[in-house]
């Protein structure tokens, strides 16, 4: 990434955050270390807190919490996202905002947190109601709304029909991976 800083703070800063994220996400994807990932992204993040390029910086902090959270490094995950979210209320970017909500979710469910986990959930969907969502991302808030149904609560036909939700929005965009997990915990409810 730093042999291609030079290119980037000569091109606009839309186009750089672009090109940024594009590239981290390419990065993180890579099959290596789990902390060598987390570093890079530190990296980068430090590299867009000099530049002075705020919006970049917390879209990156935001996929910070996510790496984190597929990392099974909850605790720094659910720190670094109750910062965040402070600050992203502040900015009003609401769809930051959902991702790093759904994210602490995640991660309180992972720390057996069921009232942050569902106080989180609600959050994201509340400012959910006010954006575009994405199938994949409207899929999502309803996989983890099945699961905090299914383990926090036991109320199985509630899950499944959220499982179910879930399913739909995956298929429509073609996530072939999180449907068939979708169509698992569904069966698993009946």
């Amino acid at each position: 990434m730093s042999g291609t800083r030079p290119f980037i703070v000569g091109t606009g800063r839309a186009t750089a955050a672009k090109l940024v994220r594009i590239l981290v996400d390419l990065a993180i994807t890579i099959d290596q270390d789990d902390q060598m990932r987390v570093d890079l992204l530190e990296e980068c993040i430090q590299w867009a807190d000099e530049q002075k390029r705020v919006y970049l910086r917390l879209t990156l902090e935001a996929r910070l919490v996510r790496l984190y959270n597929d990392v099974g490094k909850y605790p720094d995950a659910l720190s670094l996202a109750q910062r965040l979210i402070r600050e992203l209320r502040k900015l009003d970017n609401k769809d930051v905002l959902m991702e790093v909500q759904l994210e602490e979710s995640k991660s309180g469910f992972m720390l057996k947190n069921l009232t942050r986990a569902r106080t989180s959930l609600v959050n994201a969907k509340t400012t959910a109601n006010g954006v575009y969502l994405h199938p994949k991302f409207h899929g999502a808030l309803d996989m983890q709304s099945g699961i905090l149904h299914a383990a926090g609560e036991k109320d199985f036909k509630t899950a499944y029909s959220y499982f179910y939700e879930a399913f739909e929005e995956y298929d429509q965009v073609h996530e072939i991976d999180d449907a068939r997990r979708a169509l698992k915990y569904m069966c698993l409810c009946k």
